[in-house]
């Protein structure tokens, strides 16, 4: 599970694409809430990193699953 977690994040992180980004926001953000009790001090950090990375990446594009935003 963890691990699922690293890859995603590390593969959003680098921008592979923005369809892999805001899945993996999504998966992440649900395992948090599911260990926030067990890791938490763990995840805080790179879960915050990686939202303020995504919210930044969908500021920058406005092309987004394909659809255009205007």
């Amino acid at each position: 599970m963890i691990y699922l977690i690293v890859i995603i994040f590390f593969m959003s992180f680098f921008g592979v694409s923005k369809t892999v980004n805001m899945i993996g926001m999504l998966i992440v953000t649900y395992f948090f809430i599911k260990l926030i009790g067990f890791i938490f001090p763990i995840l805080i950090i790179p879960i915050l990193i990686f939202l303020l990375y995504s919210y930044k990446n969908l500021k920058k594009y406005d092309n987004f699953f394909g659809w255009e935003f205007h």
